[in-house]
């Protein structure tokens, strides 16, 4: 299973692609410098930048993936904890691109994944469907985890 990530919960637009589970590129675009004046981020310059960084990131993953687009099976964005802006931002973005793509498409809790990092490829089965009611991904320096309570099934 190919999957193509963003996460935009805060102050970093971050992408990653993963291929049964290999991470494949994980880019991250930071906003440190813009918000270090401020002595913290400001959620509405944070969701302006993730609006002008969010597709060349994914690009850049995509690129170093060698992978394209339509090559993705799913596509996962961050729906929360986070800033409501920033979160809304790649939320959205990610929503409308699968609806676009006919690919499925889940919101996870970045929260929740530090707990349950997986990089097992048998975590995900290829040529499978899937009912997916909750899921979890973190995209960071270290990489990017994925954990879904899903139904999977054979169809």
């Amino acid at each position: 299973m190919k999957i193509l990530a963003i996460e935009s919960s805060c102050d970093e637009t971050a992408a990653a692609v993963i291929d049964d589970g290999l991470i494949l590129s994980d880019p991250i675009a930071s906003q440190i410098q813009l918000h270090a004046e401020y002595g913290g981020v400001v959620p509405e310059l944070a969701a302006r930048e993730h609006l002008k960084n969010l597709l060349p990131v994914a690009r850049q993953a995509l690129d170093r993936a060698g992978k394209r687009i339509s090559d993705m099976d799913l596509i996962a964005a961050t729906q929360g904890p986070g800033l409501p802006p920033a979160l809304l931002v790649g939320f959205h973005a990610f929503q409308t691109l699968a609806f676009a793509l006919d690919k499925p498409f889940i919101g996870v809790n970045h929260h929740e994944a530090p707990a349950n990092e997986t990089s097992e490829p048998e975590f995900f089965p290829t040529k499978h469907q899937f009912n997916c009611q909750r899921g979890a991904h973190h995209v960071g320096q270290s990489g990017f985890a994925f954990e879904s309570s899903c139904n999977w099934s054979n169809h």
